[in-house]
């Protein structure tokens, strides 16, 4: 992870620990390409999990936390550029292939704010009315704007390939499987860390399997609009894992009742060791392999 180094930094990294004569991947996202745990084990996160048959490296600049708002501008968004089209005085480094993944953060932060308001808006209104105009306002509501800036934040990571070394790399996005809200955080000592939804929903007086349906109908509506920006002719892919959350699939969305660890699931939102691993193996590895 060499998110704020320079290129000349990152290209120092990879000589000292002999890994400049590999295929270069630069991944740019959130904490499903970063997340720092469990401490011992691998893999920690997506990015991790992912095996290609030539030799590769990632050039990972994803946080824990963090926005396509906030890739999409300011530092986050000098260091994406300076990579594929130079800058400050450096030359670009060239990649084979650009990862993406992003907007979860924004959805979580900025829906649980709507469904806030609409709840608190409608406190005289019965339960299920209300749960009713939630389920309205997350899907093609209120909530229009939130995913169309997403949107709109990816679109400008997508342009920076253009022009530059790499313009002919193909970029694979991601969309989010379905995850169930629950008092399962990612740490709890020293610090409780997480969860994000639950507890953002539960105080709003939502029962479970109503924060589910709230939690799917967002998950739902991002991975449609993600796939609008699906151009393979133009070596843009997007991958959707609630396919392998079919009956029967490889991996099964979390129960309620599930406590930690769990066969996939290491809390909330983030998949654990097995969970990266099946979702690298069955959706990035063969793809990657074709594409590189």
């Amino acid at each position: 992870m060499v998110s704020g180094y320079s290129n000349g930094r990152i290209l120092g990294e990879l000589r000292d620990r002999g890994l400049d004569g590999r295929t270069r991947i630069l991944a740019q996202g959130d904490s499903w390409f970063a997340f720092p745990l469990p401490v011992i084990g691998a893999p920690r996160n997506l990015v991790e999990a992912i095996a290609t048959r030539k030799p590769t490296v990632a050039i990972d600049l994803a946080i824990v936390g963090d926005t396509a708002e906030n890739m999409a501008q300011g530092d986050r968004f000098a260091q994406f550029h300076a990579i594929l089209a130079g800058g400050g005085g450096e030359d670009p480094i060239p990649v084979a292939a650009i990862l993406l993944s992003a907007g979860g953060n924004d959805l979580i932060d900025r829906i649980a704010d709507l469904v806030g308001t609409v709840t608190r808006g409608l406190k005289r209104t019965a339960r299920e009315e209300a749960h009713r105009r939630v389920l309205q306002e997350v899907t093609s509501g209120a909530a229009t704007p939130i995913y169309e800036d997403v949107i709109a934040h990816l679109r400008t990571l997508l342009a920076e390939r253009e022009g530059g070394p790499s313009a002919r790399a193909p970029v694979i996005l991601h969309g989010y499987a379905h995850v169930t809200p629950r008092d399962a955080p990612a740490l709890r000592f020293p610090i409780k860390v997480g969860p994000w939804i639950w507890k953002r929903l539960a105080p709003l007086g939502y029962t479970q399997p109503e924060q589910q349906e709230i939690a799917a109908r967002v998950i739902d509506e991002f991975n449609r609009r993600l796939a609008g920006l699906r151009d393979e002719a133009n070596g843009v892919h997007v991958l959707d894992f609630r396919a392998l959350q079919a009956p029967g699939g490889p991996l099964p969305v979390a129960d309620p009742a599930w406590l930690e660890p769990t066969a996939y699931w290491h809390d909330e939102i983030h998949l654990n060791v097995d969970g990266w691993s099946c979702v690298a193996s069955r959706t990035y590895d063969g793809l990657l392999d074709s594409l590189l």
